[in-house]
């Protein structure tokens, strides 16, 4: 690995990313205690690990302004504030993480005039964990469709109907606003539409490189009948060549309300652009109509190769700056293909509702966790926007984590 600078760095504690307040960093260090256990027929020293710590302190510049450094720190919290030190902003870039205890909040005020904060930070029940970024420091997922193409207000945007129905704008239904996308079948079975015609792709869908992870959402009702629904992804190759669709979990609509339904997928193999699809199974006949609204699109992080398999478990850290919506939950997934990918076991965070809140997760130091790892998002009452920065760290040998 090439020798770097401390450039382009990042720093956040407790949710709130610090990055534009923070000069510089005085210690971050850790590892653990060494006890002396020197026999007396020994001639020189004998010690062994005890107790690991940490430590993350650091100097920033006063700022009172919303988000920032003086609102973040000065309120010296008794509970656990969780610091992620970033070293660059890349996906795989090295970061140090640690549950902490805020110890300190101390300003200096120099003759010159400058107003600068030193605040120390001391490891809590876990010590110091170096780590890799899944996230390209702090990373904001945000729907990507807007206007006509996510509320249907005034029209319907670039969607269309793709199979076995009529899309129409309506307001006979709408889950936000004053209108929604019906769908009339035009005979019994399957029915869909898309948030673009397939020969626009290049300029009305979105980019994706295989391996992409995508997240979509979308509202749906029925007007008399309930039928299982999905929402997924159609993937094209840079040609405009179809490849496939993948679709997130079937779930009933309704006549008596809207229900939300979601998916996160991967790009597969030769993928390059994507467009958005819902789909209604099994209408019974013709002129059966079921709406949509709210749809959300949302590109996630590209997934971070680690070389190799390891099977001594893993720790994860989540912080979340910004937070537009009801709830998600954030996981890690894992591949061995960097094509399919799967939900890592006891590795998601609890649900997140607000902004400024940071977690750590682990798992047990024999679980499996393979070679390709990425974030995923869930959601149970829909979110439109999402700023959060994800580390992990895979333990490369047993008894790492203590």
């Amino acid at each position: 690995m090439a020798k770097t600078s401390g450039l382009g760095d990042g720093f956040l504690i407790g949710g709130y990313d610090l990055s534009g307040d923070v000069g510089s960093l005085s210690k971050i260090s850790g590892g653990p205690a060494v006890l002396d256990v020197t026999p007396i027929n020994a001639s020189a020293h004998v010690r062994i690990s005890g107790l690991r710590d940490g430590m993350i302190d650091f100097n920033s510049f006063f700022n009172t302004a919303t988000g920032q450094e003086h609102p973040a720190l000065s309120a010296l919290p008794r509970t656990d504030v969780v610091a992620t030190y970033l070293r660059g902003t890349s996906v795989g870039s090295p970061a140090a993480c640690q549950v902490s205890k805020q110890v300190g909040y101390n300003p200096t005020r120099a003759t010159g005039g400058s107003l600068t904060v030193a605040t120390n930070t001391v490891a809590n029940a876990y010590g110091l964990e170096w780590g890799n970024q899944l996230t390209a420091g702090v990373y904001t997922a945000s729907n990507a469709l807007t206007g006509q193409d996510t509320g249907f207000e005034g029209g319907n945007g670039n969607w269309v109907a793709v199979t076995n129905n009529t899309s129409t704008n309506s307001s006979a239904q709408a889950h936000g606003g004053t209108k929604s996308l019906s769908m009339s079948s035009t005979a019994g079975g399957d029915m869909t539409s898309a948030s673009c015609v397939a020969g626009s792709i290049a300029t009305q869908g979105f980019a994706v490189v295989p391996g992409s992870q995508v997240s979509a959402q979308a509202w749906v009702r029925s007007a008399v009948s309930a039928r299982t629904c999905s929402v997924g992804i159609d993937w094209y190759t840079s040609g405009g060549a179809f490849v496939s669709t993948s679709y997130g979990t079937g779930v009933a609509d309704s006549a008596a309300a809207w229900t939300l339904i979601s998916a996160t997928v991967t790009a597969p193999a030769t993928a390059a652009f994507a467009r958005v699809n819902v789909k209604v199974a099994a209408t019974g006949g013709a002129a059966e109509v079921h709406y949509v609204d709210d749809v959300v699109y949302l590109l996630l992080p590209t997934s971070w190769d680690s070389l190799a398999s390891a099977s001594f478990g893993a720790q994860a850290y989540l912080q979340v700056t910004a937070f537009t919506g009801t709830d998600v939950t954030v996981k890690i997934q894992d591949s061995a293909d960097n094509v399919t990918f799967a939900d890592v076991t006891s590795l998601a965070f609890a649900q997140t509702t607000a902004a400024n809140t940071a977690q750590r997760i682990s798992i047990g130091n024999t679980a499996t966790v393979r070679r390709y790892i990425a974030t995923a998002l869930t959601t149970t009452g829909g979110f439109t926007a999402l700023s959060f920065s994800v580390a992990i760290v895979k333990n490369s040998v047993a008894g790492q984590v203590f």
